[in-house]
């Protein structure tokens, strides 16, 4: 999998993303808004409550899909700018806080204090078996926080109608 993504002030973004052998560019320009009726928004208010249980319950499935993709490569490099030097000399601070002093893993991220550019290159090599990945998921969904949302929203709907 490799992920290059270009930027630079006053120029359009540019992407490209290869996943095995299929190589692919997205349109990364701006879609225009379509008109939307400002009558439907008005009724639909969807607020999920954001518990404790819900938060610890995503972040263990967090936790336990990166356990199971754990890259063996990753690389990460390029040119990072912000229009605000104070958010690039923030960034770098993290970049260089972060502890990924093990063999395959090699991030050179260059600091541009004079104009806001975003250019890199990000590589993960690494395996990935998608039923393991469905099963977390799955697990996920079946815990009591999520299915408590989940029901909720149902019920909310059915009584709508």
């Amino acid at each position: 999998m490799k992920f290059v993504f270009h930027k630079e002030a006053g120029k359009r973004a540019e992407m490209t993303i290869k996943i095995l052998f299929f190589s692919f560019s997205p349109d990364m320009s701006s879609h225009q808004s379509k008109k939307k009726d400002t009558r439907k928004k008005k009724n639909k208010k969807a607020s999920v409550k954001i518990t404790k249980e819900l938060i610890k319950k995503l972040l263990s499935a967090i936790g336990e899909a990166f356990v199971h993709i754990k890259p063996k490569v990753f690389q990460a490099e390029g040119k990072i700018g912000f229009d605000d030097p104070y958010h690039t000399g923030i960034l770098s601070a993290f970049v260089c806080s972060l502890p990924l002093r093990h063999e395959g893993f090699n991030v050179n991220i260059e600091p541009v204090f004079d104009r806001e550019v975003m250019e890199g290159k990000l590589v993960i090599q690494g395996r990935i078996i998608p039923a393991v990945l469905i099963w977390i998921a799955l697990k996920l969904l079946i815990s009591r926080p999520v299915r408590n949302i989940l029901f909720k929203e149902r019920k909310k709907n059915a009584y709508a109608k």
